[in-house]
């Protein structure tokens, strides 16, 4: 059994871990031929960390839920559960809190997954099950981008796709070969640290 890391944009953080999203399709399929079923896939996810030393220069606030955050409430932040956080200096200026997920170590992963599936095929072979398996809710057409709610679960995934994909040259129209992994969540958070969760 290997071990793999992988990334995934804030909203399909929180597809997988309400149980909605158990695939994902990757471009280019050489990227992922060495991955076996049985393999362990750690997320990336957009993180935060807090350390007490930072109270000394300033605070962290969370803009929608209207309070300040101290490093009692967590050591690691992550965007998908809290968008609304910003940091501020002691005059008063925003600066950058969030780290992009391609740098999450290992050991501030919360989720963890096992492959159970693989195969590779066109993209625009997705069925309508697969849709659901990649994480649209066909109850609310919740929204990977914020003009997509009421459309229908095909050009929901082909936003979706091209979203991540086509300035990568693997565009919805050109209808790429893409592994598709299918998973199963067997840890979704670790014991290290605190976690400030909304409320």
């Amino acid at each position: 059994m290997k071990e793999h890391p992988i990334l995934f944009k804030p909203d399909m953080i929180k597809a997988i871990r309400a149980g909605r999203k158990t695939q994902t399709r990757r471009v280019p399929v050489e990227r992922y031929r060495n991955w076996q079923v049985g393999d362990r896939i750690w997320v990336r996810e957009k993180f935060g960390y807090v350390w007490p030393e930072w109270c000394e220069y300033g605070m962290i606030y969370d803009v929608e839920g209207g309070r300040s955050i101290t490093p009692e409430d967590c050591d690691i932040v992550y965007y998908a559960d809290n968008p609304n956080i910003v940091w501020y200096d002691m005059d008063d200026n925003e600066c950058y809190l969030w780290k992009p997920s391609i740098h999450m170590p290992r050991w501030a992963s919360r989720i963890t997954l096992e492959i159970t599936g693989l195969r590779e095929e066109p993209v625009h072979d997705i069925s309508y099950e697969d849709i659901l398996c990649e994480g649209w809710d066909s109850r609310t057409s919740e929204p990977f981008l914020n003009d997509t709610a009421g459309v229908d679960a095909r050009e929901w995934f082909c936003r979706l796709w091209d979203s991540i994909n086509k300035k990568r040259g693997y565009g919805w129209d050109a209808n790429p070969i893409a592994k598709v992994i299918e998973f199963k969540l067997i840890e979704k958070d670790s014991n290290f640290g605190h976690y400030f969760w909304p409320y």
